[in-house]
């Protein structure tokens, strides 16, 4: 608030470019006002979030079933404050096992969004066959052929604004579930979902595919092949694909399921916009179409 003498009430009236006790120049005043009202300035934001992806089943004697995607969350809006840094989470895939099952894939998160790690597969030797796929954002398939478990539940919900995706693993020796479509019996990976307006096309612009199982492909996303007598493949990194399953007829060898592939964290906004004031975690930057697009492949952070 200006006084009638020119000075501005709570703040230190003692001028610098302009003579005369309490006067404060045009520079002065514009700077007070910036200072003032920049950091609630908001900014809107596109992002997609994507956790690592479950692994695979590692199996002998048994059929080791696909890994969940991870959890997928798309918000077309989200608003945030300039002059304030966000952390960024970009989660591991779980790491296959031989002759047995792993973890969970890890969670990505961002602006108080939280994507959830992709389910692990079933797997094991024989008595393994009726062993349960893990819940995950999206869920792990079930072990065992022609009867055995049920894939793992799909725990993905909204959060923080963004809208969240995934689907239940399938079973009897079943697929992992994907951001687009649940897992099936003897199947190839539940797909993920598409987004083609990212610069970053990640698994050709699909991200969050389930693994398959029993020697069936991944789900489009990145979801790793499932292999009879051999290790099952690995999610692609950066998508949040599920691992594949490994198939061991007769027993006698221990294979390992595949890895989940790892999250990721796309963020875009209008190039109205100034630039990121800066960032850590080495994203990929592009300026493109009127927009300004961060990939983090790896946890970092932002301020705008």
């Amino acid at each position: 608030m200006r006084r009638g003498n020119g000075s501005i009430i709570g703040v230190d009236n003692t001028p610098t470019q302009d003579t005369g006790t309490g006067v404060w120049s045009l520079n002065e005043v514009a700077l007070a006002v910036k200072g003032s009202i920049w950091p609630t300035l908001r900014v809107p934001i596109e992002v997609l979030i994507v956790a690592g992806g479950g692994p695979g089943g590692g199996s002998n004697d048994s059929v080791g079933s696909g890994g969940g995607a991870g959890g997928l969350l798309y918000a077309s809006e989200i608003l945030v404050f300039g002059n304030t840094l966000y952390d960024i989470v970009v989660g591991a895939g779980g790491a296959g096992v031989s002759g047995g099952v792993g973890l969970n894939g890890s969670n990505s998160s961002a602006f108080g969004c939280i994507a959830l790690g992709g389910g692990r597969a079933a797997g094991g030797a024989r008595g393994s066959y009726t062993s349960a796929g893990g819940a995950g954002g999206s869920g792990g398939g079930g072990g065992g052929f022609p009867s055995g478990g049920n894939g793992g539940a799909a725990t993905q919900g909204d959060s923080g604004g963004a809208t969240g995706y995934g689907n239940a693993g399938g079973g009897p020796s079943g697929s992992g579930g994907g951001a687009g479509a649940a897992g099936g019996s003897n199947a190839a990976g539940g797909i993920g979902r598409q987004y083609t307006q990212f610069t970053a096309t990640g698994g050709g612009t699909y991200y969050a595919g389930g693994g398959g199982a029993n020697n069936q492909v991944g789900g489009n996303g990145g979801g790793g092949t499932g292999r009879n007598s051999n290790n099952g493949l690995p999610g692609t990194a950066n998508t949040g694909g599920g691992g594949g399953g490994s198939y061991q007829p007769g027993g006698g060898t221990n294979y390992a399921g595949g890895s989940g592939g790892s999250g990721i964290v796309i963020i875009r906004y209008s190039d109205i916009f100034s630039a990121a004031s800066a960032t850590t975690g080495s994203p990929t930057i592009t300026v493109a179409g009127g927009y300004r697009e961060y990939k983090f492949t790896g946890s970092g952070s932002i301020t705008f």
